[in-house]
């Protein structure tokens, strides 16, 4: 799970950065997969967050400006996209399966949606045999 703050420190990168370490693994080796999440039309952030990501040198167009005086609509994906890109992790192995969990109630949680009652998403990383 990667939430606005771990996007914004670089979560994904590092995720790669270890399994190097571990396991020898280039960034251009790794396949990813970025899974159901909230996405950029329904997750309404305040400046904190679009300024984390600025500090973090991220592009603007990570977050547009929402009609809400003062908020901003976070694209994750995009934003994770982006530190895939920087780590060396080629943009034809990343794929986002955009998958907005507040706007699929009957499949996916949403602790934004359900105001914290929910259930647990589940995820895995994976070598090859």
């Amino acid at each position: 799970h990667a939430g606005w703050r771990g996007s914004a420190a670089g979560i994904a990168a590092r995720a790669g950065e270890a399994l190097g370490r571990r396991f020898g693994s280039a960034p251009t080796d790794l396949r990813v997969v970025v899974g159901p999440g909230i996405l950029g039309r329904c997750y309404q952030v305040g400046a904190e967050a679009v300024e984390a990501f600025r500090h973090a040198g991220f592009p603007r167009d990570v977050a547009t400006p929402d009609a809400a005086e003062g908020r901003w609509l976070l694209d994750l994906p995009a934003a994770n996209r982006v530190g895939l890109a920087n780590a060396g992790v080629p943009a034809t192995n990343v794929i986002c399966l955009d998958r907005c969990t507040p706007c699929v109630p009957g499949v996916f949680s949403s602790h934004r949606r359900d105001r914290g009652k929910t259930g647990r998403h589940w995820a895995f990383v994976a070598l090859p045999r």
